[in-house]
């Protein structure tokens, strides 16, 4: 199923919108079938979650994608304390164990092989970078990976010769683990318990139970007719 391929390939190639901690939702159409499959696996809450721990800070909308109101130290947008309880491995576990047809450690090879490389840093990955470097230097795992010295953002400079790339060892790592212990380790296993750990060592709300308890849902899909084109879910 290339789209399990596809979703841990970028990832590793586009950190900063993509990545297994993350979410979303899938849309499939079934071409023997004609029929549209719907699977929602986005981030939520954990049980742990101290809400109080999130005031307002008064200062208008947050600089962020969605215009909500501003949360004192934007806690909700960076750092440990904006992690849910991501869905993305479950949804594309959940994806591949019914329409999937190659092995799961097979399709998790191209990203390895990419982390292993490692992320070129080229112009638009330096922009990126240096656009997000104040936050950044704010965790020293980020830093570490992100920044030079943990301070300035890797540029490389503008040229097609440069070869920087980012050291992503540690998600080749991951992955690789991932792929030999299938999806249910990073909801029960060991990747579990590191997810876990890390979170709340840096003040965010997460536990293994939240991470255990992680459902992917196939849901029906919306029919929304246009004019006299569409009597069902997707035109014919």
């Amino acid at each position: 199923m290339p789209a399990v391929a596809v979703s841990f390939a970028m990832g590793v190639l586009e950190p900063w919108m993509s990545g297994p901690a993350g979410g979303g939702a899938m849309m499939l159409w079934r071409a023997d079938e004609q029929k549209p499959y719907a699977l929602h696996y986005g981030m939520r809450s954990s049980t742990s979650l101290d809400v109080s721990r999130y005031p307002l800070s008064g200062e208008g909308k947050a600089s962020d994608l969605f215009p909500w109101e501003a949360v004192v130290e934007d806690r909700n947008v960076t750092g440990a304390t904006s992690v849910a309880v991501p869905g993305t491995v479950a949804g594309i576990a959940k994806a591949h164990e019914r329409f999937g047809r190659m092995a799961w450690k097979d399709l998790l090879q191209p990203a390895i092989e990419f982390a292993k490389t490692g992320l070129h840093v080229d112009w638009y990955a330096a922009l990126i970078i240096a656009s997000s470097t104040r936050e950044l230097a704010k965790d020293p795992d980020a830093a570490r990976l992100f920044l030079d010295d943990g301070v300035w953002p890797k540029i490389s400079g503008w040229t097609a010769l440069s070869n920087m790339r980012l050291d992503q060892t540690k998600m080749a790592e991951t992955l690789v683990h991932l792929a030999e212990a299938g999806a249910s380790d990073f909801y029960r296993g060991d990747i579990a318990k590191g997810l876990v750990r890390d979170v709340t060592e840096k003040g965010g709300f997460l536990t293994e139970e939240d991470l255990a308890s992680y459902e992917a849902e196939w849901q029906d899909p919306l029919v929304i007719p246009y004019r006299d084109a569409l009597s069902g879910p997707f035109p014919n």
